[in-house]
Protein backbone atom coordinates (compact mmCIF):
# COMPACT_ATOMS: atom_id res chain seq x y z
CA UNK A 1 0.00 0.00 0.00
CA UNK A 2 1.16 3.52 -0.69
CA UNK A 3 2.14 5.79 2.17
CA UNK A 4 -0.69 8.14 1.28
CA UNK A 5 -3.31 5.39 1.53
CA UNK A 6 -1.98 4.22 4.90
CA UNK A 7 -1.94 7.80 6.14
CA UNK A 8 -5.51 8.25 4.93
CA UNK A 9 -6.69 5.20 6.86
CA UNK A 10 -4.84 6.27 10.00
CA UNK A 11 -6.17 9.83 9.81
CA UNK A 12 -9.72 8.60 9.24
CA UNK A 13 -9.46 6.31 12.27
CA UNK A 14 -7.98 9.18 14.27
CA UNK A 15 -10.80 11.49 13.22
CA UNK A 16 -13.41 8.98 14.36
CA UNK A 17 -11.59 8.59 17.68
CA UNK A 18 -11.37 12.38 18.06
CA UNK A 19 -15.08 12.81 17.44
CA UNK A 20 -16.18 10.18 19.94
CA UNK A 21 -13.60 11.13 22.58
CA UNK A 22 -14.95 14.68 22.38
CA UNK A 23 -18.40 13.60 23.63
CA UNK A 24 -17.43 10.77 25.99
CA UNK A 25 -17.49 13.00 29.11
CA UNK A 26 -21.10 13.94 28.33
CA UNK A 27 -22.25 10.37 27.79
CA UNK A 28 -20.28 8.59 30.52
CA UNK A 29 -20.07 11.34 33.15
CA UNK A 30 -16.30 11.05 33.24
CA UNK A 31 -14.08 13.84 34.58
CA UNK A 32 -12.81 16.48 32.20
CA UNK A 33 -10.78 19.66 32.62
CA UNK A 34 -13.03 22.69 33.24
CA UNK A 35 -11.97 26.33 33.00
CA UNK A 36 -13.55 28.86 35.35
CA UNK A 37 -13.11 32.22 33.55
CA UNK A 38 -14.39 34.39 36.41
CA UNK A 39 -12.08 32.70 38.91
CA UNK A 40 -9.16 32.21 36.47
CA UNK A 41 -8.66 28.57 37.49
CA UNK A 42 -8.76 25.06 36.04
CA UNK A 43 -10.31 21.96 37.64
CA UNK A 44 -10.66 18.28 36.76
CA UNK A 45 -14.30 17.50 37.55
CA UNK A 46 -17.34 15.65 36.28
CA UNK A 47 -19.69 18.63 36.79
CA UNK A 48 -18.71 22.26 37.38
CA UNK A 49 -19.40 24.01 40.66
CA UNK A 50 -19.89 27.41 39.03
CA UNK A 51 -19.71 29.12 35.66
CA UNK A 52 -17.21 27.01 33.70
CA UNK A 53 -16.26 25.90 30.18
CA UNK A 54 -15.34 22.34 29.29
CA UNK A 55 -14.37 22.96 25.66
CA UNK A 56 -10.62 23.12 26.31
CA UNK A 57 -10.66 19.93 28.36
CA UNK A 58 -12.68 18.08 25.74
CA UNK A 59 -10.36 19.33 23.00
CA UNK A 60 -7.31 18.14 24.92
CA UNK A 61 -8.85 14.73 25.58
CA UNK A 62 -9.97 14.30 21.97
CA UNK A 63 -6.58 15.35 20.61
CA UNK A 64 -4.86 12.79 22.83
CA UNK A 65 -7.24 10.09 21.56
CA UNK A 66 -6.59 11.16 17.95
CA UNK A 67 -2.82 10.99 18.39
CA UNK A 68 -2.94 7.59 20.09
CA UNK A 69 -5.15 6.04 17.40
CA UNK A 70 -3.11 7.50 14.52
CA UNK A 71 0.13 6.21 16.05
CA UNK A 72 -1.39 2.75 16.52
CA UNK A 73 -3.19 2.55 13.17
CA UNK A 74 -0.45 3.86 10.88
CA UNK A 75 1.93 0.87 11.22
CA UNK A 76 -0.99 -1.54 10.89
CA UNK A 77 -2.29 0.20 7.76
CA UNK A 78 1.16 0.06 6.15
CA UNK A 79 1.08 -3.75 6.35
CA UNK A 80 -2.06 -4.00 4.22
CA UNK A 81 -1.16 -5.04 0.68
CA UNK A 82 -3.88 -3.37 -1.38
CA UNK A 83 -6.71 -0.99 -0.69
CA UNK A 84 -9.84 -1.21 -2.82
CA UNK A 85 -11.91 1.78 -3.83
CA UNK A 86 -14.83 0.32 -1.88
CA UNK A 87 -12.83 0.32 1.37
CA UNK A 88 -11.82 3.93 0.79
CA UNK A 89 -15.47 4.86 0.29
CA UNK A 90 -16.57 2.98 3.42
CA UNK A 91 -13.86 4.54 5.57
CA UNK A 92 -14.78 7.99 4.27
CA UNK A 93 -18.48 7.37 4.94
CA UNK A 94 -17.78 6.16 8.50
CA UNK A 95 -15.64 9.20 9.19
CA UNK A 96 -18.16 11.69 7.86
CA UNK A 97 -21.03 9.95 9.69
CA UNK A 98 -19.16 9.92 13.01
CA UNK A 99 -18.24 13.59 12.75
CA UNK A 100 -21.78 14.65 11.80
CA UNK A 101 -23.37 12.59 14.60
CA UNK A 102 -21.03 14.04 17.20
CA UNK A 103 -21.56 17.59 15.92
CA UNK A 104 -25.32 17.12 16.06
CA UNK A 105 -25.20 15.69 19.59
CA UNK A 106 -22.92 18.43 20.89
CA UNK A 107 -25.02 21.19 19.30
CA UNK A 108 -28.19 19.67 20.74
CA UNK A 109 -26.64 19.50 24.21
CA UNK A 110 -25.32 23.06 24.06
CA UNK A 111 -28.68 24.38 22.93
CA UNK A 112 -30.39 23.13 26.10
CA UNK A 113 -27.54 23.82 28.56
CA UNK A 114 -28.35 26.45 31.17
CA UNK A 115 -25.31 27.95 32.93
CA UNK A 116 -25.47 28.45 36.69
CA UNK A 117 -25.15 32.19 37.39
CA UNK A 118 -22.71 33.47 39.97
CA UNK A 119 -24.38 35.07 42.98
CA UNK A 120 -24.28 38.85 43.23
CA UNK A 121 -21.47 39.91 45.60
CA UNK A 122 -22.59 41.26 48.97
CA UNK A 123 -20.64 44.49 48.41
CA UNK A 124 -22.52 45.38 45.22
CA UNK A 125 -24.71 48.50 45.44
CA UNK A 126 -27.06 49.22 42.50
CA UNK A 127 -26.99 52.79 41.17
Amino acid sequence: MKKQEALFLAMAAGTIAFAFAFIVPMLASSPVVWYYPLEHRWALEVKPTGLAMDFYGRLLQATAAWAAIVLITLPIARRVKTLSLRVVGLVTAWTVTAVLLVMLHYAWTLHFRRPIPEPIPTWYQPR
